[in-house]
């Protein structure tokens, strides 16, 4: 089973580029192309940061984090592209990451995203 969700998560891995920050990526769902947003909460972003705390995509506070994800955003409207924000939370990013057997960092986070949207289609 592990080996199984191992080489899942390589092929999901293929799936998907970095944009502007390394919480942004394409989901390649078929033919078109997604640009998934991992969001997080105010009130679980210091439980998150915790998960990953050398974390360079992740700055001290919320508010510096959301200042950041907004300008990400903008691009993606100013170049009008598709675009989906999927929250994560701090609990299930654990445990799947532990589940997993990878780190909580931005790999972890948009490995978690994409099993979240994937889930929510």
């Amino acid at each position: 089973m592990a080996a199984d969700k191992c080489r899942l998560f390589r092929h999901w891995v293929g799936l998907f580029r970095t944009s502007n920050t390394t919480h942004t990526f394409r989901y390649n769902y078929g033919m078109a192309l997604t640009n998934l947003i991992v969001w997080l909460t105010p009130d679980d972003y210091d439980a998150v940061k915790q998960l990953a705390p050398d974390d360079p995509d992740l700055p001290d506070t919320y508010d510096m984090w959301l200042k950041q994800e907004t300008v990400s955003i903008s691009g993606f409207d100013e170049q009008h592209l598709p675009y989906k924000k999927v929250t994560i939370n701090s609990d299930g990013l654990a445990r799947y990451c532990e589940s997993s057997g990878i780190t909580c960092d931005g790999v972890g986070r948009r490995a978690y995203a994409v099993v979240l949207h994937r889930r929510s289609e």
